[in-house]
């Protein structure tokens, strides 16, 4: 894991200490060594976090006489690969990135397909001039990019551009995030940035112009459904310790992310069972939620398995004290709730380990989030038929706008997911100043639409769970990348190997709902986990922000304050019907609601960024409260 800067265009050597800049805003994601090449129209600076052969061999970039490669990631099948193409005698290093140069002469872009990593990847072609930066199947690592008549400049993180740079807001974008909580592909919160999507190569040629393209298709694994459960069991076990095993091996120590449910415990006794042994494992405990079953089954579970158990505590205060470091280390703006907590559990687990071992990707595949199992109740023939029915649309428009959003979506998958996962419900949306329905819906299209895939059924759940994460955005690896990187720690997601979503995404929805949220992944781990961890319903890992904004009255004054100091900001950017019907709630606690509160918190992580990014860059990596940030606006 490390970080990428770099300008493609007329004169590079004249960008040198804007690269230099930018390298300093992202220094985080590599405090290790640091490196700056300049080539014929090209510079690239590099921070190094080092993980694997931790010595100056393994020092970016890797050079043949045709290519040059800057990677930001992990090739996790690198001792594989070196055997299967007999790659030793041409390694000067035992770093993983080093096959790349090498794998892509042999195979051309083939090799991508050869490769399990997470990884962004800037490869240079010396002759031609063509820089190709090329993300990993399930965009797991960052790579934004920004055209300017001079040429095209690139980095791993936002930062590098908001810190740097003269950037405007993009409005429109920011309104669809306030709606759908995060923002999709290629949209970034700034006019002129945008992000590389999942499995695209990017590629900018000599004269500037640029081109994409996607190198993966999903090839879901009809076979696996014509398998006995207890067959499929022995499959699923062997790939998810092969997963965790070949994502332990480093030169730095890994600890996990053990929350108690599902997922981050599988990881953990998959560890136990291959045979790591001492493992640091870490967790948060939130404030109202401190009996909550997660936190009482990970401490269970780390002491019944000899792991090095930490308990990270997450109370009010942490978020009084540590919502403007989250903000910032965020930088498409925070709007998930449980960023905080990982920040903090990152700042405690960065004393003991470099890597950290996490669960995403489970509930995805075998479809442990709520939208999922409520599409699954409406018949695969029904889901596009219902949405024309005159009176149930008319019904649910004039009495139940929040359901009327979801029976609308059922017609297309890009309507399903922004509407039946909004953070605000579409006729609360529409009072924003610069929210477009339209617009968005069609960004989403486009991306489904250029995403290839082999589904034979675009109704099924599978399909509409692949959209959801890889074509339209996949936010949690984003803000797992942010929180971990802010504290120069990598993140490893086992359950999101793609040999692991090819394997299942081609047994029926039936199946794996049979029993309830995840009631496949619980049969074919019954042999593996104790029943306490089985049969635990799942608590998720968000702040009780509502009951903190509640309760605790200095720290809504502080809230409040923080938020008037810049109304007028946020009544030119979602519009004062918006702002000061949400405001008005707060300032009367009159029916107000659990999402209210998460509302609110859009409100504090987009001031918090605008003040940092905009108006204040000489707070960058300041430690300030809220009541600190206050006291200097």
């Amino acid at each position: 894991m490390c970080g990428i800067v770099g300008f493609i265009g007329n004169n590079p050597k004249s960008k040198l200490e804007k690269i230099y800049a930018m390298m300093a805003s992202t220094s985080h994601r590599g405090p290790d060594a640091s490196s700056v090449k300049v080539y014929d129209g090209l510079i690239i600076g590099f921070n190094r976090l080092s993980i694997n052969d931790l010595s100056e061999k393994g020092m970016q970039p890797f050079e043949t006489d045709e290519y040059s490669v800057f990677a930001n990631g992990e090739i996790y099948n690198h001792n594989e690969l070196r055997n299967k193409f007999k790659l030793h005698a041409q390694l000067r290093s035992h770093s993983d990135i080093e096959l790349i140069p090498h794998l892509y002469k042999k195979l051309g872009f083939e090799f991508l397909n050869e490769v399990n990593g997470a990884f962004a990847i800037a490869l240079y072609v010396k002759q031609t001039g063509q820089l190709h930066l090329i993300l990993d199947r399930l965009g797991k690592k960052p790579m934004y990019y920004y055209e300017t008549a001079e040429g095209v400049y690139f980095a791993s993180e936002l930062k590098a551009f908001l810190l740097n740079f003269d950037m405007g807001l993009d409005l429109e974008a920011i309104n669809w995030a306030f709606f759908q909580g995060y923002f999709p592909y290629p949209m970034t919160p700034v006019k002129g940035v945008k992000k590389i999507r999942p499995s695209e190569i990017l590629t900018i040629s000599k004269n500037l112009s640029i081109s994409s393209a996607n190198w993966y298709t999903i090839k879901p694994d009809y076979e696996m459904p014509k398998l006995s459960e207890n067959e499929m069991e022995g499959k699923f076990l062997a790939l998810l310790d092969d997963a965790v095993n070949i994502r332990m091996e480093a030169d730095v120590e890994a600890g996990l992310y053990l929350s108690g449910g599902l997922d981050s415990t599988s990881i953990a006794m998959s560890c136990a069972h291959i045979g790591y042994q001492n493992i640091h494992t870490f967790t948060g405990k939130v404030q109202s939620k401190e009996y909550s079953t997660d936190n009482i089954n990970a401490s269970r579970f780390a002491k019944e398995h000899n792991f090095t158990h930490h308990v990270v505590e997450i109370d009010v205060n942490t978020y009084r004290n540590n919502i403007v470091e989250t903000s910032t280390a965020f930088d498409e703006i925070n709007f998930e709730t449980a960023n905080i907590n990982f920040i903090e559990i990152v700042r405690e687990a960065k004393k003991h380990v470099t890597i950290m071992l996490d669960g995403c990707g489970g509930d995805e595949v075998f479809f442990g989030y709520s939208h999922q199992r409520s599409l699954h109740r409406l018949p695969k023939a029904m889901r596009n038929i219902l949405p024309g029915i005159p009176a149930i649309k008319n019904y649910l428009a004039r009495n139940k706008p929040r359901m009327f959003s979801y029976y609308m979506s059922l017609t297309d998958v890009e309507k399903f997911f922004c509407l039946s996962q909004a953070f605000i419900p579409i006729n609360e949306a529409m009072q924003m100043k610069h929210f477009n329905l339209e617009a968005g819906h069609a960004n989403l299209q486009k991306i489904t639409k250029s995403t290839p895939h082999s589904f034979k059924d675009k109704r099924d759940l599978n399909y509409l769970s692949y959209m959801d994460i890889l074509g339209l955005d996949m936010l949690n690896y984003q803000e797992l990348d942010r929180c971990s990187m802010y504290h120069s720690i990598e993140p490893r997601s086992p359950l999101s190997d793609y040999r692991i979503w090819e394997a299942f995404m081609g047994v029926e929805e039936k199946q794996k709902l049979a029993g309830g949220g995840k009631g496949l992944m619980r049969r074919l781990l019954a042999r593996r986990l104790p029943g306490y961890i089985l049969e635990a319903k799942k608590d998720g890992f968000s702040n009780p922000f509502y009951l903190w904004f509640l309760n605790n009255d200095e720290f809504r004054s502080e809230v409040l304050s923080l938020i008037s100091k810049r109304k007028e900001l946020l009544y030119e950017v979602l519009g004062a019907v918006y702002v000061n019907n949400l405001l008005s709630k707060w300032k009367d606690l009159n029916d107000v609601e659990w999402m209210d509160g998460v509302r609110l918190n859009q409100l504090v992580a987009f001031v918090i960024w605008y003040v940092i990014y905009f108006e204040r860059k000489d707070l960058y990596k300041v430690n300030l409260s809220i009541s600190d940030l206050n006291a200097l606006l």
